[in-house]
């Protein structure tokens, strides 16, 4: 037998003794860590009411023209997922302020109606990127960023279809 043949078969023999002892069965779990707090709950509040104002404008919006409802129903539900996505309840709280948009507040005209529904998702797009820049968290900050992303996309999905 040569000497690598030797040395192969001793580490394969070795080795077993290793391989077996890497199980988890009868090892104990280690003490969970209690999760970390969050850095960012004045971001993430800032963030979620400004979502749900959006919400009231597209309902309000929706509700003055009901001609919009339709286009708008799918804007208004990625909103919602935002909201989710922050840990916000997706529809008003007692806590949550009243509508500052109201169906009075939205022009009679549905240009001017979508107008103002694309300025609202502009500055909500600009607040969401300073917001990214502002979390702590880099998942909170992704969060922002890709929120910020979609409400450019919902401006410009308004503007075209004006």
């Amino acid at each position: 037998m040569s000497r690598r043949t030797l040395l192969a078969a001793g580490l394969g023999l070795g080795a077993t003794p290793l391989v077996a002892s890497c199980t988890r069965e009868g090892a104990e779990e280690p003490p969970a860590q209690p999760p970390a707090p969050d850095p960012d709950p004045p971001v993430r509040e800032r963030a979620a009411a400004s979502v749900q104002a959006l919400i009231f404008a597209y309902d309000a919006t929706a509700s003055r023209h009901p001609d919009l409802a339709k286009e708008l129903a799918s804007l208004r539900e990625e909103h919602a997922a935002h909201l989710a996505a922050l840990g916000a309840p997706s529809t008003a709280s007692p806590s949550t302020p009243a509508p500052t948009t109201t169906p009075a507040a939205v022009p009679r005209d549905p240009r001017r109606a979508r107008a103002a529904l694309v300025a609202a998702e502009t500055r909500a797009a600009a607040d969401r990127v300073r917001a990214a820049v502002a979390a702590a968290s880099p998942d909170l900050a992704r969060l922002l960023a890709a929120m910020g992303a979609c409400e450019a996309a919902h401006a410009t999905l308004l503007r075209e279809g004006a």
